[in-house]
């Protein structure tokens, strides 16, 4: 079994935005974990098992489809430290709503035949909508970066650009939509 993710990617203008924040927190925490393992900013809507790539692109494809037309903005009204170890940038509730109910019409595509991955966080009952800034804090790196946020400017409307079928580990993309 092989590990995938399907996430939305960002407009190049609020790719910098968020980039330049999860560059500048691993400078002032001292954690460059992101920025080591290459992972740029994204909203992962779910991952999933498979056999191969091939039984994922037409499903994928179908709710790519189903998105299509869908407002690609969404708010972030601000950046919270989770579990004393990673940085999350959060939605609004409007946008947020909208997420998980794109999250859900992700999983009753794909749920039927693929197994959710990534001890099930993803799931529509523990779907948390969120871009990662900043991932293995230790404790003191987290006291940092609370001091960080306090000085982070929201809110700030991101533009989604594409949403994305990939192969986890290593990472590589398989199929993607326009926005």
């Amino acid at each position: 079994m092989h590990t995938y993710s399907i996430s939305l990617h960002f407009s190049l203008e609020s790719f910098e935005l968020i980039n330049s924040w999860v560059l500048s927190l691993a400078q002032f925490t001292g954690n460059d974990f992101r920025v080591r393992k290459q992972a740029f900013p994204h909203l992962t809507m779910g991952m999933f098992h498979a056999e191969n790539d091939d039984s994922l692109v037409l499903p994928f494809g179908q709710y790519a489809g189903m998105l299509r037309g869908q407002h690609g903005k969404i708010v972030c009204t601000h950046a919270e430290v989770v579990k004393k170890k990673a940085v999350f940038l959060m939605a609004d509730s409007q946008s947020a709503g909208r997420l998980r109910l794109w999250n859900r019409l992700l999983h009753d595509c794909l749920q039927p035949s693929f197994s959710a991955a990534n001890n099930g966080l993803y799931l529509p009952v523990h779907f948390v909508p969120h871009i990662a800034l900043a991932t293995g804090l230790s404790s003191a790196q987290a006291k940092k970066a609370s001091l960080f946020l306090e000085e982070m400017k929201m809110p700030v409307p991101v533009d989604i650009a594409s949403i994305v079928l990939a192969h986890c580990k290593p990472y590589q993309m398989i199929q993607g939509w326009r926005w």
